[in-house]
């Protein structure tokens, strides 16, 4: 039996009507319809009192109500007693902070309150007397001239739970387990980049500051930049695939979220901080996760405040353990038992609006619409998955994943198949839990484990020893490999995603970064000169050039002849003249009076 104290701590949980309606009338069924004795139990004296006294005292219904918790079993024989749809509202509510009436009726199967309906009282429904064994909280959830409606949420009082914890078994994705074994290549496609952004940062937001990333008036990068983008800053891709589905999807991704970055924000992890701790929470990312699909303008890409996908996404990674892997399956688990809410989108829009050209006989493709899976959290598989790719795009963590399906499976089955249903192992990194805020300090790029690099004494070689798979991926930036272990760096190749002097001085600092080791003079001076010859060369913009139509020789004739113009030009030179843009206004009239407009 529970001690007098315990007792007396527990009748703070229910007014006495309620205890009377729920526990204790569930307890004394049990009694009165069961003749077996159970150890520290005082089965005696409680149908003493259950068949002599009609109206127990408060300390009585106390000790009968409660002793059904005294051990595991007579809580197992109590539980059997019970309505099977009782018995597993019980067993959801172990494991779940609390569901609605709704929620619950629809998951048992059978009714939870008396009767739904809207009043003019200010006051909830009433719910069947079994279920006052829980705590019942009312919500308001409409307020009109025709009345008022609540929300009934159904939990167990946490003494209790405390009570029934030893009872049961934790069931298998209650908490994240890592896996014993890390995921292999094959079968899994592993991607890892965290060692990597330190490097590729500085360019793409250099890249992003130059404007060379252009962007629709619904703040959606253009397709036609995207590969540009990922060909200047050799961006590794999720898929090798042809696909336009799969090929671009990472870049997709940056791009996106670099939309988001500006001249006066920090670099490197820095960055990545500022903003998956502050935008990220207040943008919807369900455009740049589904960058694949058409008919954006047409849509309304907003959710629930009080329900961001985006919240709940950096509240699941937040509770994943650092450098451990941890499997899909244990995640979707673990997001049901944490109730964690996702709604990245207003799901009209998406089931109604979002589409997949599909290649057809006829001249224009078809439009595949995305179809809901399920009726309960439709979106929450596919954002979540996708969730997980975009933030592996900037390393906060790796996956490990099998290849998507045809994109021809996929148009056939939008909404059951996505290119990220591959998506088995999840691992948050450390950049990951720097960036999230869970640990003060990141260790920046130090690839010592995976082997050494020398650069030459007297020339711009580089050998590289140990793990040369990351050593390509490494050094792809600044050179050309020439064998197994030797790498050539030369202007072209260095200068290759270079735009301007300030390009030139950041990857330079990035080089440096990398080696982690003091430069050979010869080096020295190769950086010296890059510098020095990206300024050799300025733009003047005090002239205009104009070509002429090779096929015009009388217009030919008049700008060689004509007495006014040979004074206003400066050069003309294979069918081009140039003039000076303080002449422009004169050159320009004194072709309007011979007949020719130039515009502009």
């Amino acid at each position: 039996m529970l001690s007098l104290d315990t007792l007396l701590s527990l009748d703070e949980l229910y007014t006495k009507a309620d205890l009377e309606k729920g526990l204790f009338a569930l307890a004394k069924a049990f009694y009165l319809s069961n003749t077996q004795t159970f150890e520290g139990i005082e089965t005696d004296k409680i149908n003493h009192i259950l068949h002599h006294k009609p109206t127990p005292t408060n300390t009585e219904m106390l000790m009968i109500a409660f002793s059904v918790f005294s051990n595991a079993i007579i809580y197992k024989a109590f539980v059997n007693s019970l309505p099977s749809w009782l018995a597993k509202s019980i067993e959801l509510l172990m494991w779940l902070e609390k569901l609605s009436d709704s929620e619950l009726q629809n998951r048992i199967g059978s009714p939870v309150i008396e009767q739904r309906i809207v009043t003019f009282r200010y006051s909830p429904p009433t719910v069947l007397h079994p279920f006052l064994l829980f705590k019942i909280e009312a919500t308001m959830v409409g307020n009109s001239i025709n009345g008022t409606s609540y929300d009934l949420f159904l939990s167990i009082h946490p003494a209790i739970k405390d009570l029934l914890v030893p009872f049961y078994e934790k069931p298998k994705h209650f908490n994240l387990v890592p896996i014993e074994a890390a995921p292999t290549n094959p079968p899994y496609q592993l991607f890892a980049v965290s060692q990597f952004m330190e490097l590729e940062l500085p360019s793409l937001v250099a890249y992003r500051v130059a404007d060379h990333i252009k962007f629709a008036s619904n703040g959606r990068p253009l397709d036609s930049a995207i590969g540009r983008m990922q060909k200047a800053n050799a961006l590794d891709e999720f898929f090798n695939h042809d696909d336009e589905w799969y090929s671009k999807i990472r870049t997709k991704m940056m791009a996106g979220v670099l939309g988001f970055v500006y001249k006066t924000q920090p670099d490197g992890a820095e960055l990545l901080k500022a903003f998956f701790t502050k935008a990220y929470t207040q943008m919807v990312t369900a455009p740049i996760i589904w960058s694949y699909l058409k008919g954006w303008n047409q849509s309304e890409p907003t959710a629930d405040k009080k329900e961001k996908a985006e919240i709940a996404m950096l509240s699941l990674v937040r509770q994943m353990p650092v450098n451990e892997w941890i499997s899909l399956e244990n995640l979707l688990g673990y997001i049901e038992f944490k109730q964690l809410k996702f709604v990245p989108m207003a799901e009209y829009w998406l089931f109604n609006k979002l589409y997949l050209e599909v290649p057809s006989r006829a001249k224009k493709p078809t439009r595949k619409y995305w179809m809901p899976v399920t009726n309960e959290q439709p979106l929450t598989v596919p954002f979540v998955k996708g969730s997980f790719f975009l933030f592996a795009a900037f390393g906060l963590v790796d996956i490990a994943y099998r290849m998507p399906h045809s994109s021809e499976l996929m148009a056939k089955e939008l909404g059951e198949v996505t290119p990220y249903d591959g998506l088995a192992y999840v691992k948050l990194t450390q950049l990951g839990a720097y960036v999230l805020g869970m640990n003060d300090t990141f260790a920046s790029l130090d690839y010592a484990q995976e082997g050494s690099i020398t650069l030459g004494s007297d020339s711009l070689l580089i050998i590289a020893k140990g793990n040369l798979l990351f050593f390509d991926r490494l050094l792809a930036k600044f050179s050309t490999k020439l064998g197994l272990s030797r790498y050539k760096v030369t202007p072209g190749n260095f200068l290759a995603d270079c735009n301007t002097t300030a390009d030139v001085g950041v990857k330079i600092s990035q080089f440096k970064r990398m080696v982690q080791q003091p430069l050979p003079p010869v080096w020295e001076a190769f950086f010296a000169s890059l510098i020095s010859q990206s300024t050799i060369f300025k733009q003047d913009t005090q002239w205009a050039v104009f070509k002429l139509p090779t096929d015009n020789p009388e217009l030919q004739h008049l700008i060689a002849r004509d007495p006014v113009l040979k004074t206003l030009i400066l050069k003309a030179e294979q069918y081009h003249v140039m003039v000076a843009e303080f002449d422009l206004p004169q050159f320009k009239n004194r072709l309007k009076e011979l007949g020719y407009l130039v515009s502009g």
